[in-house]
């Protein structure tokens, strides 16, 4: 009997490093902006991804990407702020 477990692959510590980061990040209260860059045939492009912090029943820092549907003042028009926010893309 092969008392042998399946391995699953991990990924290096320097690849993990290497992973792609925002070009600029905007927090504002709890919600932060990430702005992310893309390269493509076309040229450059970026976009905006949301998320908020919250302390969790064990009072503990989490992040979460949803919102309700009626979100705080602080983060309508959000994605707009940061975009306008930042230099690279204050023109577009």
């Amino acid at each position: 009997m092969n008392d042998t477990k399946p391995t699953t692959r991990q990924e290096p510590k320097t690849a993990a490093a290497a992973r792609k980061q925002p070009v600029h990040r905007i927090r504002k209260f709890r919600i932060e902006a990430a702005i992310w860059e893309h390269q493509s045939e076309n040229g450059t492009w970026y976009n905006v991804t949301l998320s908020r912090s919250y302390k969790d029943a064990n009072d503990e820092w989490k992040s979460a990407d949803s919102f309700s549907r009626r979100p705080a003042p602080c983060c309508q028009g959000g994605q707009r702020g940061a975009l306008l926010d930042h230099p690279e893309t204050a023109g577009a």
